[in-house]
């Protein structure tokens, strides 16, 4: 008789949680964290992690995301509707943002998301983000940028070589409102 045996060790795509961040339960679905709690779902995420924003609501404050997933485990930041959203890949506009989560900094010179290194030393990796809008509440006098993926500076992170370059970021159905006559708003 000849036995087969199946190992798998490190390979595969691993299984993520999903995890919503909302003050009330959204229909079936508890609330992993408050909507005051955004940093630490973004601390907290793991690859493969799913975290719903809620859709209307006004995150405030300057996120910085930091987790290194994988392509085959990505961890994707998504609106509570984006269902609502026209699909993939297609063109969204601020006749959308009742659908959307708002993450906006609050703070001066400070980019509504940044991203930083890991414990690893690592750059943030294989994140997406969908159905998501990014403004700014205050007009900045040095680094006008809304969203920052290369976090230079964030945490003393300056980039010391290709190997702290983020890989695999993906932003989707987002909408970047710029308030301030500033031209740059994505920066890498």
């Amino acid at each position: 008789m000849k036995h087969i045996v199946f190992l798998a060790l490190g390979c595969g795509v691993l299984m993520g949680a999903d995890k919503y961040v909302c003050d009330k339960s959204q229909g079936s679905h508890a609330c992993n964290y408050s909507n005051r709690q955004l940093q630490k779902a973004f601390d907290e995420a793991s690859p493969g992690d799913t975290l719903y924003l809620e859709a209307g609501f006004t995150y405030a404050g300057a996120f910085v995301f930091r987790t290194h997933a994988t392509a085959q485990s990505p961890i994707t930041v998504t609106s509570s509707k984006a269902d609502w959203l026209a699909g993939p890949g297609t063109r969204v506009s601020p006749s959308d943002l009742p659908n959307m989560p708002l993450l906006l900094t609050n703070q001066t010179n400070q980019p509504a998301l940044s991203g930083a290194l890991d414990r690893d030393k690592r750059p943030p990796c294989f994140w997406r983000f969908v159905g998501v809008a990014f403004s700014v509440k205050t007009q900045r006098q040095f680094d006008n940028s809304i969203i920052h993926t290369a976090g230079m500076g964030v945490n003393g992170w300056t980039i010391s070589g290709a190997s702290q370059l983020p890989d695999g970021l993906m932003f989707d159905r987002i909408v970047v409102l710029q308030p301030y006559d500033d031209s740059l708003t994505i920066q890498s």
